[in-house]
């Protein structure tokens, strides 16, 4: 009787030490930013920081096979014509109108696509106002980081001698 009950007792810890490992391994993955979901590098927008796409939400699950699906879209440009194109950003524009006008430019294939894009990089509500000039030969991925640095077009300004800015 004692050797089934020391049976049992390891048969439990054992289960016990297996689930608290698997424990261990998902919260290191999500603190380190590994994305369960899968290789994501096709689809990810590169901000120069952390990301803001809360790892493994709804949403994200959702986007994900239909983004991973059109990757070959997304990294695709519309054009191989690199001649620029100037882009305006209002205050208080959405990213859905924003995709509805560089698809109406010639810039990205499907307003839908980039707008889901932003959204999946957690930019959907980042992107900066401002003047923007863009090639024709970018691609998706790359259109989304350069709206979103906020990289607009630049005036000189000249602070006269004694002036402080």
């Amino acid at each position: 009787m004692g050797l089934i009950i020391s049976v049992i007792r390891f048969i439990f810890n054992f289960i016990l030490f297996l689930t608290g490992s698997l424990a261990l391994v998902i919260v290191a993955a999500l603190l380190y930013g590994h994305d369960l979901l899968g290789d994501d590098s096709q689809i990810l927008i590169r901000t120069g920081s952390a990301s803001f796409r809360t790892l493994l939400n709804a949403e994200a699950r959702t986007l994900y096979p239909i983004l991973q699906a059109r990757a070959d879209e997304i990294n695709r440009p519309v054009s191989n014509d690199p001649s620029l194109v100037n882009f305006t950003i209002e205050a208080g524009e959405t990213a859905l109108t924003v995709a509805d006008r560089l698809q109406a430019l010639g810039l990205i294939h499907d307003a839908e696509l980039f707008g889901q894009l932003l959204r999946y990089n957690g930019l959907d509500t980042r992107l900066q106002t401002g003047s923007y000039q863009l090639r024709r030969n970018m691609t998706m991925r790359e259109i989304g980081a350069a709206l979103y640095r906020g990289y607009s077009a630049r005036g000189v300004v000249t602070v006269p001698p004694g002036w402080r800015m």
